[in-house]
Formats: structure tokens, sequence, C-alpha cells
């Protein structure tokens, strides 16, 4: 079958030594061995245009395959056209040029926030392009300037294009964003692998914009920056996206929507992934910029040494995708199902970079997850089922006065400063659900597990959570509209289990265990006192 292969490359070869011949009524798909074009895979003879050749020569026969057999191919941008694809043999690398003057950027009519960047590979409104085999493409990141505000060069760049398939190649070393997939359809990504780590900076995995029908599957990326990230940078909304089976490490986030939601997302499932080693958070799920997120299910996920597991945020930064596109609306976020998920030594990211990301960040995190609206805009319907977080502990001090809203500011989960909970600390939702969760702590830990404010409805049931001598509860409401606790043994242990203040609506308790032992149940109205919670003033 090697064999068999070989001759093929090999009759296609001569076939194609003069390939402008080709007839564009060529009624079978053309393969071309790169090798007969005019390229050389010596890794220091620019191929731009004799790569660009071969390409266009093959769209105009009507489409087919271009094979690059094992070595070296530098180049500058290339544009992919209908019905190519590109594969690549084990041992074949496609190298970026570390030259900016070999990139180019076509006038734009796509308007979006993101698509002001040149890349290494380019396709613009194609159709049935495809890239595939075991070869590798490396963009050579670290030989362009280590600056944020530096232009650097995407590795892939699809605008407007259907039926895309990216199979089984390693993608490494991008000087930017690795891959970017913009208002693109029925997109499949199988079996890749992304190294995209202390290259450079913004060093993203692949990110998916205002993309419909897109399929991730199989990949393992390692990226400086966040790993998956879905984006919304323009009119068109991001939805119909599955992501499963991958493996994921970051020196930021795992797998993200946001930061740039214009639009926002929908219809997003995502399950069976494994995160390790992660700076920022293995989930952030948010809003900022006026778009909406809904329709969200997210499980099966095992997650180890990430400093945040969760960050839900749902803000007001506003940034329009162009001046003429002001934003207007605070946006919203509602029906998020995240449940079966792991996460164990959260807080004990171990940095291997040589050179930290950014100043501070060097020890493990003390931040609980977090889901937080704004005043007046709450996030809505968020389900929390079957978690088991381990976190780092060992803050001893409580924390003191108010907890800044930051309605404007670039959304992370440290973006409020130290907070008074190490599990989950909730602020301005409409309705929660926290159903067979347990948080514990390897180390003591004095703050509550839980901290609840401005929640128009909350359910606890099953909840199972660790306290060391010094927490003053479990459970702490402030401002909370309905409170439904039941089948939690977690109010046995201890004089104080939930703490309520402020505006608090009705407590009702089932199933539950007060700390004499006897069971705790009924309905607590504003004013009074069980001996499962107490209400301060």
């Amino acid at each position: 079958m090697v064999r068999s292969m070989k001759n093929r490359w090999k009759v296609w070869g001569v076939i194609t030594l003069l390939f402008g011949s080709l007839s564009v009524e060529a009624s079978e798909p053309v393969y071309v061995n790169v090798l007969s074009t005019g390229v050389v895979n010596d890794g220091v003879t620019m191929n731009t245009r004799a790569l660009q050749s071969a390409i266009d020569s093959c769209a105009h026969a009507g489409g087919g395959t271009l094979y690059f057999p094992s070595g070296r191919y530098l180049t500058g941008s290339l544009f992919l056209r209908d019905n190519i694809t590109l594969f690549l043999e084990a041992g074949a690398v496609v190298l970026g040029s570390p030259d900016l003057k070999d990139y180019y950027l076509p006038e734009q009519s796509y308007i979006s926030f993101r698509n002001d960047v040149a890349a290494v590979i380019n396709a613009e409104y194609c159709r049935n392009i495809k890239l595939t085999g075991l070869g590798t493409f490396d963009g050579q990141g670290a030989l362009f300037p280590i600056r944020y505000e530096a232009y650097r060069p995407k590795l892939f760049r699809f605008v407007g294009c259907e039926n895309v398939g990216i199979q089984d190649l390693t993608f490494q070393n991008s000087a930017f964003w690795m891959m970017h997939v913009l208002a693109c359809k029925y997109v499949n990504i199988d079996g890749i692998k992304v190294h995209n780590r202390f290259c450079n900076v913004n060093n993203d995995g692949m990110d998916i914009d205002n993309s419909q029908h897109v399929h991730i599957s199989n990949c393992y990326i390692d990226a400086e920056d966040d790993g998956i990230c879905l984006k919304s940078t323009s009119a068109d909304i991001c939805r119909d996206i599955t992501i499963t089976n991958c493996t994921l490490t970051s020196d930021c986030n795992a797998i993200k929507m946001g930061t740039e939601t214009n639009t926002g997302f929908r219809n997003i499932a995502i399950s069976n992934c494994v995160v390790y080693n992660t700076r920022y958070s293995g989930l952030a799920l948010e809003i900022v910029d006026g778009g909406v997120m809904e329709n969200v299910l997210i499980k099966n996920i095992v997650m180890s040494r990430v400093n945040n597991p969760l960050f839900i945020r749902l803000g007001n930064r506003a940034r329009p995708y162009h001046p003429d596109s002001l934003v207007r609306n605070v946006g919203s976020i509602k029906n998020i199902f995240i449940s079966d998920i792991v996460a164990t030594e959260i807080g004990r990211f171990t940095d291997y970079a040589p050179v930290h990301r950014i100043e501070g960040e060097k020890r493990g995190s003390e931040y609980p997850c977090v889901i937080s609206g704004i005043p007046g805009a709450p996030v809505e319907s968020v389900t929390l089922s079957n978690l088991s977080f381990s976190f780092k502990g060992s803050r001893v001090l409580p924390v003191a006065g108010p907890i800044p809203e930051q309605e404007a500011m670039y959304p992370e989960y440290k973006m409020f400063g130290p907070l008074p909970a190490y599990g989950l600390y909730a602020r301005h939702v409409k309705s929660l659900t926290l159903n067979n969760v347990v948080f514990s702590t390897d180390s003591a830990d004095s703050r509550v597990p839980v901290y609840c404010e401005d929640i128009e409805r909350l359910t606890l049931k099953g909840l199972d959570v660790e306290v060391s001598e010094q927490t003053p509860s479990y459970v702490m409401l402030k401002d909370v509209g309905h409170t439904t606790i039941f089948d939690s043994a977690f109010l046995e242990r201890g004089p104080e289990p939930v703490v309520a203040s402020g505006e608090v609506g009705p407590i009702c308790l089932s199933g539950c265990i007060g700390p004499d032992g006897t069971s705790v149940e009924g309905r607590l109205q504003r004013g009074e006192r069980e001996n499962a919670i107490t209400r301060q003033p």
C-alpha cells in the first residue's frame, strides 16, 4: 500500500511537471506533489510564489490535493481556494516566514473587531477545503518581537468559509493566535495537536468566532493564552458548537467564551474533556459586550491544578465591534447547565515558563468559583450538578469591606479581589441551583464555602462542604429572595450552618439535619429563627 501511494505521487509528479497546462475541464480531482511545481523543501528557500501558484492552478483545474512530502517548506501568506486539500506527510513541516514583509492581508469586506491580522494560511469565502496528514505547521513565533502591542501574524485565518476539515496535523509556535475561524459554517476539527506555549504572547490555541456548526473533537491543546476560545466579534452569533474528548492546558483559560461578545453564543455543548495545569479558569463563560449566552451544556470534565475551575460573568464593557455599532444593551446569560465535574489541586498551578506571564502570579490562587451579573442585569438560570471541587485553601483572614462591582472591567476570575468564600461566590443571579455539590480544602480556610448575594431564587440540594474551626457558617446569604435547602447533611456539623442578612426572603428546609441531630423541616419567614439558621440585622 505504501509503495502504491508513492508510485501514485510519482506519476502525478510527472503529470504536473508542466502544471499550467492542466485543463480546467479535468473530470477527476488533481493530486499534486508540490516538489514537482518548483517548491523546495530545504527550510531556507522562500516558497510563497511557487506554493500559491500550485494552489491557484489546482483550483483552476476544479480542485484537488497538494501533497507535501517530508521536508521543511518556508513560506509567507498563502491563500486557499475552493476544493483544495493540503496533505502533509509525516515529517513535512510548513514554516511561517520570520519576516513581516512576507505577509499580506487583503482589504476586508467582512466587518469584525478581529479581522485585521495577516496569517500564514488564509482562506476567504472558500468552500470544501481540508488540511490533513501527519505533518506540522510551524509559525516560528519566537522569531517575532515578544510584545503584546507588536504586530505578529496568526498561523491560520479562515473567514466566511463552508465545509472546512482540519484533521490529525500538528500546529505549533504561532506568533499570535494559532487558528482564527471567523464567520465559517460546517467546520470539523478532529485529532489535531496544538503546541502554542513559550513561543510568544497572545498565543491562543484556537478561536472560533461567530461561526456555526463547528465540531471540535479528540484534540490536544497546550496554549500560552486561551486554549479553545469562542468569540463573537461581529454581527453574526456563534452557535451550534460541540467540543468533546479534548485535553487542554493553558497559561490563561482552558475553555472560554469571550471576551469579545457582541452578539454572543447559543447552543453550545462541551463534554468529556480533561483540563490540567491552567493558570486562570478551567471554564470561563463571559458576556460583556451586549451579546447573549444561552443554552449551554457542559458535562464530564476532569480538572487538576487549575487556579479557578469555573467563572461566569455578565458585565458591561460595551465595546463595539465597529465604530458604527454602538452597544446599547447589557446582554444576558441564561440556561447554563454544568454537571459531572471533578477538580483537584485547585490553586496549585505550576509555572514552567522561563519568564512569568504576569508578575505576581507565581503562587497558587485563593479564589473560588464565581458567578456574577451586575445590578439590574442578573445571570439567569444556572444549574450546577454533581461537582466535586478540592481547593488549596489556607486563607485565614476574613475578607473585609464591600466587593466592588467592576461593571466595565475586563472579565477574569480575580477581578473582584479577595472574596468571602472559598468554594462559590454568587452575586446578581436570578435562579441558581446547586445539586450534589462537594467543596473541600487541602488546608484549613476560614472563609465560608458558599456566599450568595442578590439571588432571586436559590436551591441547595445535597450540598456537602468542609469548614475550619474559624469558619462563621457553611452558607452565607445576603439579600436572597427565596432559598430552598434540602437533603444537606452539612447542617448536622456546626452551630451556625446558615447565616442570613439583608433583605432575605423565605427559607425552606427539607430533609436536613440540625446541629442537635434532629430533623429540620419547615418554612422560615422574615424575622424567624431556626436552630440551623441565624439571621443577622
